[in-house]
């Protein structure tokens, strides 16, 4: 109830559903009724409600992944509930580690949603000698090929039609429209819009040449900006750099996982662009039962990726971005579990311009926060 309106706003901004309830039974009402299942909560208690009572109800809900309590004088000790990010006395403060979580897992879900239906045309098997339409098909963009004016309007009108009950993002479309510049789409990729959460899913649904896809106009100048990027990187950091690790936490179900199982040592392609963070932590906090550990050698020509980081308004996400089409090799499918601490599988080999592509995963999903 001690919300400002200004921080409501820029709730909905990043995600235009938001509710408020005044007792334990209207949250619990809520919830149930008003809460799709796949979909995760941040909780803000303030006000004079009894917070031990309501974190004794809904506590163990596993759609909330995080929760903020505003009080007047730290008194109560909530050491017990695993899901508390933080008690805060001071307003400005709550907002600010607030936002910064809300746009987190924002990206983190929107990621997700794009992503988990992995049948759907978003990972497509290669076969040993993939020529033909499909290879072609998974070819990088290019900047030889002439994209018009055109497709943007054809992007404009499907991002209209797919959002036209959601006033927030259609003004990000027009804004989009009056102001958009190619060399700015790695900016409007990571700002809280239409883009981000349109993006794959429009790539997934197309199942012929990539340039017919509504949004091309805008995945072909993402593509390019992140190989400048690259290139850019490159230069600055030396090629000759050890491997590193970049993760994504998934929510998958069990017959996908064996699906997964069955690529092991095989070669896929996640027809889209790849979300992740160099972070674990950031990984393992949205993700319910898979995180991905993903090698990349920096000194293979052919695997394009770029540190966004400094366009991001979640710089706290250390967030790569890997290209449109990139080829993965499945090493392995580990089920570990150990207590709340999800098992990290790492192997010392290489593969030649591929991406070493590990899977940990545990057979039990537990609720978001007791990592």
């Amino acid at each position: 109830e001690n919300l400002s309106e200004q921080t409501k706003g820029i709730l909905r901004t990043i995600h235009y559903r938001l509710f408020e309830c005044t007792s334990i039974e209207s949250l619990q009402e809520t919830i149930n009724n008003n809460i799709h299942d796949t979909e995760k909560i941040i909780l803000v208690l303030s006000g004079s409600m009894d917070h031990e009572l309501i974190l004794n109800n809904i506590h163990s809900e596993q759609r909330i992944v995080s929760i903020f309590i505003l009080v007047n004088a730290l008194s109560t000790p909530f050491d017990s509930y695993s899901k508390i990010s933080g008690v805060f006395t001071d307003y400005e403060v709550l907002e600010t580690k607030m936002l910064a979580q809300a746009r987190i897992l924002n990206h983190q879900v929107v990621a997700f949603d794009c992503d988990e239906k992995l049948s759907e045309r978003s990972m497509e098997e290669l076969n040993e000698k993939p020529e033909g339409n499909f290879y072609d098909m998974h070819l990088r963009f290019s900047s030889d090929h002439f994209v018009t004016s055109n497709e943007k309007e054809k992007l404009l009108k499907y991002c209209r039609r797919r959002y036209a009950s959601n006033s927030t993002q259609l003004k990000h479309i027009d804004d989009f429209e009056k102001a958009y510049e190619s060399k700015d789409a790695l900016r409007w990729y990571s700002k809280d819009c239409f883009l981000f959460s349109s993006l794959n899913k429009c790539l997934r649904k197309q199942s012929g040449n990539v340039y017919d896809c509504d949004m091309v106009y805008f995945a072909a100048d993402l593509s390019i900006q992140i190989q400048l990027e690259w290139k850019k990187q490159r230069e600055k950091n030396n090629p000759n750099l050890d491997s590193f690790h970049v993760y994504r936490g998934l929510n998958l179900p069990e017959a996908e996982i064996t699906r997964i199982q069955n690529y092991c040592g095989k070669s896929i392609t996640i027809k889209g662009f790849l979300s992740t963070t160099k972070s674990f932590l950031v990984a393992q906090m949205f993700a319910a039962n898979i995180v991905f550990d993903i090698e990349i050698d920096p000194k293979l020509e052919n695997i394009v990726y770029a540190d966004i980081s400094t366009y991001s308004q979640i710089p706290d996400e250390e967030e790569i971005l890997i290209d449109f089409g990139t080829t993965f090799q499945v090493v392995d499918v580990v089920n570990e579990y150990d207590g709340y601490k999800l098992s990290v599988l790492l192997l010392d080999i290489f593969i030649n311009d591929k991406l070493l592509f590990f899977l940990m995963y545990k057979r039990t999903i537990y609720c978001f926060g007791e990592f």
